[in-house]
């Protein structure tokens, strides 16, 4: 998988530079994307928007199939917030034996 082999500090810096990318261009992504996801390829600066983690995935992949990509939610501090409780109806988890369980949730 690409981006596996980088130390903890290249992999520090890539995020950094994904965030330097990210706070340049959210302005005027906010305005149309809000609440969608944006996968940033860090070497280019290449970006892709989706609905979902996996439909930017899917797209950053087809442009970029050999490079690392870091995720954001547009307008958001973050992706997912993940909480301890019961999840909500139709989240798509699955309670287990136990009725209080994590489950991601997105941030919306």
């Amino acid at each position: 998988m690409p981006g596996q082999g980088l130390s903890p500090t290249a992999r520090h810096d890539s995020r950094a530079h994904a965030r330097v990318i990210y706070d340049s261009i959210k302005g005027t992504l906010e305005r149309s994307f809000k609440g969608k996801i944006l996968a940033v390829e860090v070497e280019s600066g290449e970006h892709c928007i989706g609905d979902t983690m996996l439909e930017a995935a899917r797209k950053a992949r087809a442009k970029h199939s050999d490079k690392a990509f870091h995720f954001f939610r547009i307008g958001f501090p973050t992706v997912y917030v993940w909480r301890a409780g019961r999840c909500p109806a139709g989240s798509g988890t699955s309670p287990g034996p136990w009725p209080w369980h994590a489950c991601a949730l997105p941030v919306v």
